[in-house]
């Protein structure tokens, strides 16, 4: 973020970033929350990677205490160790845009106590001290298809294809719409020079259009919405650089042991929204650097004719 951002951001209104816990009849029971975390993700040199932790707390000890420190001090709520770590794969040669390709891959952290039965298949140990075990596996694979006027990213988690669950997006635009537990959500961003990387997770109105809707849904809600509505019902969620990423949460606990379920889903999300911008941002920089050597190749110098 340049010095002109990190300054106007300063004077937004701190609204922006509310996280609504609402727990009243017109909203789900699955989405009455009672606290809200704050997320880190940050970049993991050399790896193609980023990390997600979940708290601020839990990242502060991780960078704070060396090697050996964090391991003696491993207890069972998990604080100093990241979440889930985002891969991105590389594509394969000569596949087209129309074909379905294994885009990233997810690992999640564990704690166990030593007596406790490790995780099922294949798994790294990656600390461990007299009473408990770290484990890093791989906890979901994200597929990418693209057709002419979209784009779609299955996430399917522990290999269980039938429950994957999925994010959609128009080529023209860069909202994200998803479906969880039977309920359309969708990751917002509008542009702005000031919060151009800042989504707003919200539950959609029952009324609004969602790409996650069967084409039969679709024309009947678009036949229903003559006159305009609103197409939130409430924000409950952001992936933002200023600072965090705030998700919800119905637990005390601010290390990795027992995340909500659903926290965990919209994490996964929020990574691969990172992975995204990041991208972009890079590729930003690359067209800014060859421009800059164009513009240094035309320079005129003095001459004699």
């Amino acid at each position: 973020m340049g010095l002109f951002r990190k300054i106007a951001v300063k004077f937004m209104n701190d609204d922006r970033l509310r996280v609504e816990k609402r727990n009243d009849d017109a909203i789900p029971e699955f989405l009455h929350f009672n606290m809200k975390r704050h997320m880190p993700i940050v970049d993991i040199p050399l790896a193609r990677g980023y990390l997600i932790f979940p708290s601020v707390q839990s990242f502060d000890k991780f960078r704070h205490s060396g090697d050996k420190e964090n391991i003696d001090s491993l207890d069972a709520n998990g604080m100093g160790i990241p979440l889930f770590q985002i891969k991105r794969e590389l594509l394969a040669p000569g596949l087209t845009m129309v074909e379905t390709e294994l885009t990233y891959k997810i690992y999640k952290y564990e704690i166990k106590q030593r007596t406790e039965v490790p995780p099922y298949g294949d798994f790294e140990i990656i600390a461990e001290n007299q009473n408990f075990k770290v484990y890093k596996y791989l906890y979901g694979k994200v597929y990418k298809s693209s057709k002419m006027t979209q784009s779609a990213l299955q996430f399917v988690i522990n290999n269980d294809v039938e429950n994957s669950y999925f994010m959609l997006h128009r080529r023209e635009f860069r909202d994200m719409d998803t479906c969880i537990n039977n309920y359309n959500f969708r990751w917002h961003v509008r542009y702005s020079p000031m919060e151009n990387d800042h989504y707003k997770l919200a539950l959609l109105n029952p009324k609004e259009v969602s790409l996650m809707d069967s084409p039969s849904v679709k024309s009947m809600k678009k036949k229903k919405n003559i006159t305009k509505i609103d197409p939130y019902v409430l924000v409950f969620g952001h992936y933002t650089s200023e600072n965090e990423d705030l998700l919800p949460g119905v637990a005390s606990n601010i290390g990795i042991t027992n995340v909500p379920d659903l926290t965990q889903k919209f994490a996964c999300q929020a990574l691969v929204l990172h992975v995204v911008e990041r991208q972009k941002e890079k590729e930003r920089d690359r067209k800014q650097r060859r421009r800059g050597i164009m513009m240094s190749s035309q320079m005129g110098f003095p001459s004699r004719y």
